[in-house]
């Protein structure tokens, strides 16, 4: 997670624009594409970035490399960027108040200005930069107030929620807790006893969750029955509470489980089991008026799958109270990402996601079911659903297994696009032949010849060739 600094999330653009770039991009085409920050913040964030990079990763693995004449490109392999979020989170004076204040709940100011080597106006400066992220990304209501201490307040299971996210965005494991072993051992007990598997990567994630509900049961610190987002637990059962959790109360148990069900953590009617069916009722005949008005009619027995997981979603929406924007904060896969590549499908998304909110127009923040909605479609919806469909005629000199070979590459290179293979030439809009071609072709059919062996190049010429017939049919 990123929290705002001067240049709003601008180490964290730059990555994501130089992910999407298999080539050098240079800073100034960086300018005009973020559109707000500098020509002078991107060269320092640049630099920045590929320093922290150097330490943090070897060449093999990750580098940031800028070039004089080229521009900038990130080189990556095999590796993930969670240690170099850490390491820019850490060095957030932000992101370091909203960490520690949330640990230990209060926070003598004078503590913790000496910890951290800052005044008190440079806390305050800070301070309200924090407070003012939390209104702008989340309806929860949480704040961090200052007198003599620091004090987290607002609702405790709001709290827990926003303090699990802060650490799972930003941490791999428990290993820099000191009773991380401790957690991660109490997680495997609990996990254990709900007959949930898990495997040890499952399980570093989990104890997150499980450190968060634990630290603040040390403080005394539990969830009430009237908790705001505990008040629909009516409308399920859970597991009964284990005896080795005797410090905590039957609200916390409950809730710690309900927030996992809400995350898809667990097996459906497991540990929590949905006893109302009229549970989201209205939200979900929304969904799906909204999902068959842009796209087509779903089977009685694909709303049955699907229901159990857009409950668990709907859940997760009213447990985290998020606002339009969060996206920006924690990383999801977002449907921007197909609009390039799949423009219709992408519009056809955005015009049922307008359709369902307006439906549910007086409802609360629906953000954060909007990633999850991308997901639920494209299970329901395959990405090359609109895209016209292009028909591939192969020949060579070879036999007829070669010719299968042929169309197994190309459509595996291809895979983006909805093709299919013919085997008249006079019903295809591409040719693709290994010898010379003798046959008059149309004005709108395209030749294109290859090696029988079928060359990087020649594949490369197929997909550059389908791509432009498709473009076409898609303006005709």
């Amino acid at each position: 997670m990123y929290l705002p600094q001067k240049n709003r999330f601008l180490h964290r653009d730059i990555l994501d624009l130089l992910e999407k770039e298999t080539d050098f991009i240079t800073m100034k085409e960086m300018v005009e594409r973020l559109k707000y920050p500098s020509l002078h913040a991107v060269k320092n964030a640049c630099h920045e970035l590929q320093e922290v990079v150097g330490e943090v990763y070897a060449p093999e693995n990750l580098e940031l490399i800028i070039s004089v004449r080229g521009g900038i490109r990130l080189k990556r392999l095999n590796t993930n960027l969670q240690k170099l979020t850490q390491v820019l989170n850490n060095q957030s004076l932000s992101f370091q108040l909203a960490l520690q204040v949330f640990d230990k709940r209060i926070y003598p100011v004078d503590e913790f200005c000496e910890a951290n080597f800052i005044s008190r106006s440079t806390l305050f400066r800070h301070l309200k930069k924090t407070n003012d992220f939390f209104a702008l990304y989340s309806a929860s209501k949480i704040k961090i107030t200052l007198s003599d201490s620091l004090k987290m307040t607002g609702a405790e299971s709001s709290i827990r929620i926003i303090y699990y996210l802060l650490l799972k965005s930003n941490f791999d494991s428990l290993e820099d807790q000191t009773n991380g072993n401790e957690t991660i051992q109490l997680t495997k007990k609990i996990l254990s006893f709900l007959d949930i598997p898990s495997t040890e990567t499952q399980t570093q994630h989990l104890s997150l969750w499980v450190y968060v509900c634990q630290k603040a049961i040390n403080e005394h610190l539990h969830i009430t029955e009237n908790d705001s987002n505990f008040k629909n637990k009516s409308c399920f059962t859970f597991a009964e509470k284990p005896n080795f959790l005797d410090d905590w109360h039957r609200s916390d148990w409950e809730f710690c489980l309900l927030f996992l069900w809400a995350l898809e953590y667990m097996p459906v009617n497991q540990a929590v089991i949905v006893e109302d069916d009229t549970l989201y009722k209205t939200q979900l005949a929304a969904w799906f008026e909204a999902f068959e008005k842009e796209f087509f009619p779903v089977t009685r027995t694909k709303k049955e799958e699907l229901v159990p997981t857009l409950r668990r979603q709907l859940q997760y929406v009213e447990m985290t109270k998020f606002k339009d924007g969060f996206e920006e904060v924690l990383e999801f896969p977002k449907p921007e990402m197909i609009q390039e590549n799949y423009p219709t499908y992408y519009q056809h998304f955005l015009k049922f996601w307008e359709s369902f909110t307006q439906k549910l127009s007086s409802e609360k923040p629906l953000a954060a079911l909007r990633s999850p909605s991308f997901g639920n479609c494209l299970s329901l919806v395959e990405l090359t659903y609109f895209m016209p469909s292009v028909s591939i005629y192969v020949i060579t000199e070879l036999t007829s297994l070669v010719n299968h070979f042929i169309q197994e590459k190309v459509k595996t290179y291809c895979s983006r696009f909805k093709i299919s293979f013919v085997d008249d030439y006079q019903q295809a809009d591409v040719i693709v032949s290994s010898v010379t071609f003798l046959d008059s072709i149309k004005p709108n059919q395209k030749l294109i010849m290859i090696r029988a062996s079928l060359s990087e190049n020649d594949l490369a010429t197929i997909y550059q060739t389908v791509h432009k017939v498709i473009n076409k049919k898609v303006t005709e």
